[in-house]
């Protein structure tokens, strides 16, 4: 039986930096082109279509009499979609657009944002459908979303940082495709070699993609996915480095946070930092774990979600302290619960 229908959005933003002495690209804004190498895939949960869910059916889809006829395609239209992920990972390169030197990132996202989205569904005699049965029609929906980034230059060094920005989807016209728009500011937060002190600088990144309506169906759980097409997006991103040394910094987090939202703290600090943390609302006081930096150019992540370590509702106040070559390095940040 068939729980759930879904849909899928391909996020992801590509940085790199020069690979020359940072000093010669502080405060001066360089444009380069990126190319997108590994992409994720991100899950669209929706509303429970299934059959034996009245309640949903009827609510949105016109069948064609009850019980359906099977074979005879129906739509189901612009019912409620979460889309909600954490940790979703993305690798690439970065072109310097004025001397073709390159850098590799890693990068991570969260995001969460309401959505709508219409399919046709013809059902098979069991009443379960397969991937074959199931057509996108339209998906609608945006929202905001926090990152973490590095750029790794081998054996010279890294930056890293963070980026908040939104993500919305779209269904391409005509095409069994999903579009995504990403637009999003950064901060750059840590570096090492000669960038432990290019910090302190920014940019914006965006990009418009599409990626393949890609049905997929199990017994447990049904989603529909998708993944980047075989040719790469190019999108431009323009950075600045600044001056200073490396700090501690969240990784934005949601206006507010649903019990069922995925995200975890994470920290971007630089490599060997040792991270604590802890969460108030008033007198009330939460420790949120530890968590280490193991990479250059790397983030702490810390074990639980959350929303399982904080159930009050309210603004809760999160500070984060991490060790890194005996200086401490601390950053806070608001989490509201809803």
């Amino acid at each position: 039986m068939v729980r759930s229908l879904g849909a899928a959005a391909l996020i992801a933003v590509m940085l790199a930096a020069t690979g020359a002495a940072p000093a010669s690209a502080a405060d001066k804004p360089t444009d380069y082109r990126v190319t997108l190498t590994q992409t994720p895939s991100v899950t669209v949960n929706v509303a429970d279509l299934s059959i034996d869910n009245l309640d949903a059916v009827q609510k949105y889809c016109t069948l064609p009499g009850f019980p359906p006829a099977v074979g005879v395609p129906f739509p189901c239209v612009n019912f409620p979609i979460a889309v909600a992920d954490a940790g979703i990972a993305a690798v690439g390169t970065a072109r310097n657009a004025s001397n073709g030197r390159t850098g590799t990132f890693v990068l991570n996202c969260d995001f969460v944002f309401p959505a709508t989205s219409s399919v046709t569904v013809s059902l098979p005699e069991d009443y379960r459908p397969k991937p074959e049965d199931v057509t996108l029609d339209a998906v609608s929906g945006k929202g905001p979303m926090g990152c973490s980034w590095a750029i790794v230059f081998g054996s010279s060094g890294s930056v890293s940082g963070t980026a908040k920005g939104t993500v919305s989807i779209a269904r391409v016209p005509n095409e069994q495709r999903i579009a995504a728009s990403v637009n999003v500011t950064i901060k750059v937060t840590a570096g090492s070699g000669p960038y432990a002190v290019a910090v302190g600088g920014g940019g914006s990144y965006a990009d418009r993609y599409a990626a393949p309506f890609t049905p997929a169906t199990a017994a447990a759980a049904t989603a529909l996915s998708a993944r980047a097409a075989a040719a790469p997006p190019l999108g431009t991103l323009r950075l600045t480095l600044g001056h200073s040394r490396s700090q501690a910094a969240i990784v934005p987090l949601p206006a507010t946070l649903r019990s069922e939202d995925p995200q975890r703290l994470r920290v971007v600090a630089p490599k060997g930092s040792r991270c604590t943390a802890a969460a108030t609302l008033g007198s009330r006081k939460v420790s949120l774990g530890r968590a280490n930096v193991t990479q250059t150019g790397g983030e702490a992540t810390f074990p639980s979600t959350i929303r399982k370590k904080l159930t009050r509702p309210g603004a809760w106040k999160i500070s984060a302290a991490c060790t890194a070559a005996k200086k401490k390095l601390t950053a806070t940040t608001t989490a509201r619960i809803g």
